[in-house]
């Protein structure tokens, strides 16, 4: 991860340590990749709204990631 991106990601979200976050970028947009390895949800905290690539809905604030659950998330920037 460079640290470009470590910059980036604060300023999309906060996640608790349980929470793995990949990143990849495209011209177009870039996407997140949250993994949450707890027996427990985790929650994460959006500070821009986002696309849900696996439900399509639009996420904003506060999202609960189910436990050992998966986000893949589109940023539009």
């Amino acid at each position: 991860m460079s640290s470009d991106c470590s910059l980036r990601c604060g300023d999309l979200l906060d996640a608790p340590a349980e929470v793995e976050l990949g990143i990849r970028f495209s011209g177009a947009a870039d996407y997140l990749f949250l993994l949450n390895y707890s027996d427990k949800p985790a929650v994460i905290r959006l500070k821009k709204a986002v696309k849900d690539l696996l439900s399509g809905a639009l996420l904003e604030e506060e999202v609960e990631m189910p436990q050992y659950g998966v986000l893949i998330l589109e940023t539009g920037e």
